[in-house]
């Protein structure tokens, strides 16, 4: 049975893959809803943190320095200071994500790496009915008025300080990845360009949209189109 107690209970173990009936229960339950958008903040900067690798050479540095001769005993205290190098490397990027967390510049490089990150979900065909997307978002006080073009995937990710919505629609070139982003407010609209992709980042109410998609992809149809159909309640 699905209650207050369960849904935060599943918030905390995992705030993303989300089942259907505990999205249902977001969208009518206010005080689940503030729960999972903060938990999944910090889990996400947590993650990314510890993907940095360890610096070469880092670990026989802090074995000289701690002065460490002897073969026998640096083998069994090598994974120990390793540990500690991997510490002192996680410790300082955490340090610098608090840093540079609120940083609005960032949002666009956060959501194109979202995208080479995930780009499994561009081979997706799973032909999300509108139905289905609108129940997804719901918790977001979000709905589509239309399908925007053919869905072929649609589920919750973590975007820096909280929880979006990742889309994946239809192109002309090739298939686009759409990012609803509630709480990642931009002033403006702003540009993405990488080797492979370029997008948007367009300001809406309580939030921003990214559109992401090839870069001979025309996306401003696809930006009026999706502005047009979607609606923040």
């Amino acid at each position: 049975m699905i209650n207050c107690i369960n849904v935060r209970r599943l918030l905390l173990t995992d705030p993303v893959d989300l089942e259907p009936d505990v999205l249902q229960h977001l969208s009518t339950c206010q005080a689940c809803k503030k729960i999972a958008l903060e938990a999944s903040g910090f889990d996400e900067m947590l993650l990314s943190s510890m993907k940095i690798p360890v610096p070469e050479g880092l670990t026989d540095r802090i074995l000289l320095a701690k002065g460490i001769n002897d073969n026998q005993q640096q083998r069994k205290t090598r994974s120990w200071y390793q540990g500690i190098a991997a510490s002192i490397v996680l410790t300082t990027s955490i340090v610098a994500s608090f840093l540079y967390f609120d940083s609005p510049s960032l949002i666009s490089e956060i959501a194109l790496a979202h995208v080479n990150n995930e780009l499994h979900h561009l081979q997706d065909r799973k032909n999300i009915q509108l139905a289905q997307l609108n129940q997804i978002i719901s918790p977001f006080n979000m709905k589509m008025n239309a399908s925007p073009q053919r869905i072929h995937y649609a589920g919750t990710c973590k975007i820096r300080h909280s929880t979006g919505v990742h889309i994946v629609i239809e192109g002309n070139k090739a298939p686009l990845t759409v990012l609803l982003m509630p709480g990642e407010q931009v002033n403006e609209r702003l540009t993405i360009n990488d080797k492979d992709f370029k997008g948007i980042i367009i300001p809406v109410n309580h939030g921003s949209i990214a559109i992401i998609g090839d870069k001979q992809e025309d996306l401003n149809a696809f930006e009026k189109q999706i502005i047009s159909q979607l609606v923040i309640i």
